[in-house]
């Protein structure tokens, strides 16, 4: 296995790719990056604009972490958010459910859907999320 699941600083899960000699995220806090890149500077500045549906395309799904702090959010809001995601190397459902995200997140009843996003990863993920 090229993938290895490593803690960052924060306490959050990233993985290493020893194949491509990176992390999936910031080893200084995934969770924190996320928010802050993805949901806040992305996400919430649409929410800002009024819009009453969003479209993102996500180039890389990665851990899923962008996808799944999106569900989150969209969950507050009630936005319709149509989320598109293309994955060349899919991290694998095994892997997955190994990530810390939900629990982190106080999300637990979001790790089924969490688990699902990565099932639908052999292809695309279309996440329509109404």
């Amino acid at each position: 296995m090229d993938k290895s699941l490593i803690l960052t600083e924060e306490g959050s899960h990233t993985i290493l790719s020893q194949q491509f000699e990176a992390t999936y995220h910031s080893t200084h806090g995934a969770i924190q990056e996320t928010r802050t890149v993805f949901v806040e500077a992305g996400f919430q500045h649409f929410l800002n604009t009024g819009m009453e549906t969003i479209n993102i395309l996500e180039i890389g799904f990665g851990t899923g972490l962008n996808a799944l702090m999106t569900l989150l959010a969209f969950q507050k809001e009630k936005v319709n958010v149509n989320y598109v995601t293309y994955e060349a190397y899919p991290i694998g459902v095994e892997l997955a459910k190994k990530l810390n995200y939900t629990s982190l997140l106080e999300a637990p009843k979001f790790q089924e859907d969490f688990i699902k996003m990565h099932q639908m990863q052999e292809d695309s993920v279309l996440l329509k999320m109404t």
